[in-house]
């Protein structure tokens, strides 16, 4: 009977192992993602940006004319 309760001692403390590196893993996938997005958007925003002084560059060119 004791060495059963060892077993499932063993086993539970298996499953929690388990179970944090999967969250890890989860955690770790989620965070690349955010900083993906973000990456992503930070560039996007930055080309938005640029097409935009270009934008007023250009209409203040033609103004001048």
């Amino acid at each position: 009977m004791l060495y059963f309760v060892k077993i499932l001692n063993s086993n539970l403390s298996f499953a929690k192992v388990r179970k944090n590196i999967l969250f890890s893993k989860f955690l770790a996938n989620y965070l690349n993602i955010r900083v993906y997005f973000m990456v992503l958007f930070a560039e996007k925003s930055q080309k938005m940006v640029l097409l935009v002084k270009k934008d007023r560059l250009f209409n203040s060119l033609q103004v001048k004319r």
